[in-house]
């Protein structure tokens, strides 16, 4: 399968490309082997031309779930109930 793939070098700079892999899991040692660190993998398909726009709508930021998530611990341990 070919997937289009952001990945981490060593140095912290993200790089983008294209790999063929049989999985997720084989394209992350793939690109472990060349020094990278994969952050996302999507499969590209062959029957339509629309995997290639990566089109969100509206998806919530990792940014902003992190936020969530130690305001909630914040409260938790406050002693408010869920």
């Amino acid at each position: 399968m070919k997937y289009t793939y952001k990945a981490i070098d060593q140095s912290g700079e993200t790089v983008e490309g294209e790999a063929q892999a049989e999985d997720k899991f084989a394209l992350a040692k793939q690109l472990k082997e060349q020094g990278l660190a994969l952050i996302s993998a999507d499969e590209e398909s062959e029957k339509s031309g629309l995997s290639k726009f990566n089109i969100s709508f509206g998806g919530v930021k990792l940014a902003e779930k992190i936020t969530f998530a130690k305001n909630l611990a914040t409260m938790v341990d406050a002693g408010l109930s869920l």
